[in-house]
């Protein structure tokens, strides 16, 4: 785009030096003899024919060097991609020249054809064109030359025949590559594309996973992280990774556990409570513990540590006894002076 701006200024700057210089050339001979000329002084018949053949021929170089300027300027512009089409889709069919565009050589977009030439150019591409052709004062101009045959003044209108013939063309899907193997018509890519089954979508579920389409059902139901999963033991309801994972496991009331106790029995870890108060191999408290008793057999062993240490569990229920009527007594001794100063303060009051 700079170097085209450049190209206009230039031409304004030589057009205006051209100019000066013709302008110059023709006022300093317009005496009749001029003092710098090698040829012989010509008679006022001879001087008028030949200044008027230097005019000519003075204007006739400034136009032609003007238009390779103006030509040279206009190539900047044609270089530059005016339009973005749907390159991406290729036709089923080999696409014919007639439905190129004359500017940026793609399938047309909103064609329109020239009044001058006939000729056919996306709608964007020739308002661009003009657009950029109308850079500067001189060059205004150039905005109405015809892109194709350099005509002045030129129109152009849409061309609705063309529209619908390339509407109407198939093509392939852009992702033909990935499988897709659909054929719509030029005018319904668009619409395609939005129920493509091989288009890349992301898993609805946010597990971040990129897929086809035509996945995206197996992956949100069978194999996506997120998705919703039932816990076929508890029935709690949850995200897959939570339900399925070992956190869960080691917290779900209906997993079938071991004893802890090695007994060799299975249940639910909801059971665990009622297993362990019939449990065997359970560790118990004695039956004397409260008589300070401090053994813990198993609950089978039980009844052999009653027999086994019977005499030691009446010394310690003897011992206790012992403690409880010491405690007694001081208790007693205890309520009865409490009574006897209740009575005495009654009697002072009264």
């Amino acid at each position: 785009m700079n170097t085209r701006k450049a190209n206009i200024v230039h031409l304004d700057t030589k057009r205006s030096a051209t100019y000066v210089h013709v302008e110059s050339e023709l006022t300093s001979s317009h005496e009749i003899g001029n003092p710098y000329s090698t040829e012989p002084q010509a008679t006022e018949p001879d001087y008028y024919s030949k200044k008027k053949l230097r005019q000519e021929r003075a204007v006739t170089h400034v136009e032609s060097h003007l238009s390779v300027l103006e030509a040279s300027s206009i190539s900047c512009v044609k270089m530059e991609p005016l339009c973005l089409n749907e390159s991406s889709y290729k036709f089923v069919e080999p696409l014919p020249d007639k439905y190129l565009c004359g500017i940026c050589k793609s399938v047309l977009n909103e064609p329109h054809v020239t009044e001058c030439c006939g000729q056919h150019f996306c709608k964007n591409c020739l308002e661009k064109s003009k657009s950029e052709n109308a850079y500067g004062s001189f060059n205004r101009r150039m905005a109405k030359i015809c892109p194709h045959c350099r005509q002045d003044n030129f129109n152009h209108i849409r061309y609705l025949p063309f529209k619908r013939e390339i509407d109407s063309l198939k093509v392939y899907c852009s992702r033909k590559s990935s499988g897709c193997n659909v054929q719509p018509d030029y005018a319904d890519k668009n619409t395609h594309e939005e129920t493509c089954k091989y288009v890349n979508v992301y898993c609805t579920n946010g597990c971040g996973e990129i897929l086809f389409r035509k996945d995206l059902e197996s992956h949100t139901e069978n194999y996506c992280d997120l998705r919703e999963c039932t816990c076929e033991l508890c029935g709690e309801v949850g995200e897959y990774k939570e339900i399925e994972s070992s956190e869960h496991h080691s917290i779900c009331p209906d997993v079938i556990i071991k004893c802890t106790n090695s007994c060799g029995e299975q249940f639910k870890r909801k059971d665990s409570e009622s297993h362990n108060s019939i449990c065997p191999e359970a560790m118990v408290a004695c039956d004397f513990s409260e008589a300070g008793c401090q053994a813990t057999p198993k609950r089978k062993d039980l009844d052999s540590h009653m027999d086994t240490n019977m005499k030691q569990h009446l010394c310690q229920l003897m011992k206790a006894h012992g403690a409880m009527k010491l405690e007694f007594k001081a208790f007693k001794e205890k309520h009865e002076v409490e009574s006897a100063e209740c009575m005495y303060e009654e009697a002072c009051a009264s």
